[in-house]
């Protein structure tokens, strides 16, 4: 039988605190002054979502480094047909944080499992100011593209 934890001692200070939000600053500001306003009408806008809510793993896999590998990654954002939640595309910022190799290895990793896995992936790097109407303009092209190989492809 599993041995519990003893109760907190109620004068012992709780090792958790609330975020102070789902997402950076300049994930925030990005999702107010491009993603909203662009797509909010068209799409569902998820933020931080697990990278296991858009990729399955088959279950003989999933015990195995396939599955370890996605159990704890985030997305930034995920742009999802609002009448379907089908994913239409990964929108992922990077920010100077993406410069460091540990973070391109595991940039490497999910764009290649999302592209095995035939989710469109938008890379953006952050700016203290975005040009709404440019990057909406590439990313409508770009699920443009996406529809059109899955039409070809007959997905």
């Amino acid at each position: 039988m599993p041995r519990r934890s003893p109760p907190q001692d109620s004068q012992e200070k709780s090792p958790y605190t609330a975020q102070p939000r789902l997402i950076s600053a300049g994930e925030l500001r990005f999702y107010h002054t491009v993603l909203e306003p662009s797509f909010g009408n068209r799409f569902y806008i998820g933020v931080q979502v697990p990278m296991t809510a858009v990729l399955r793993v088959n279950d003989e896999q999933w015990d195995r480094a396939a599955g370890r590998r996605i159990r704890q990654k985030r997305l930034d954002f995920v742009l999802a047909y609002a009448k379907t939640f089908r994913v239409a595309a990964v929108v992922e910022l990077d920010d100077l944080s993406h410069r460091d190799s540990e973070r391109r290895r595991r940039d490497r990793f999910v764009g290649r499992a999302l592209q095995e896995a035939g989710v469109l992936l938008i890379r953006i790097p952050v700016y203290r100011k975005y040009d709404a109407k440019r990057i909406r303009a590439i990313v409508n092209r770009r699920l443009r593209e996406q529809r059109m190989r899955d039409r070809a492809g007959g997905v």
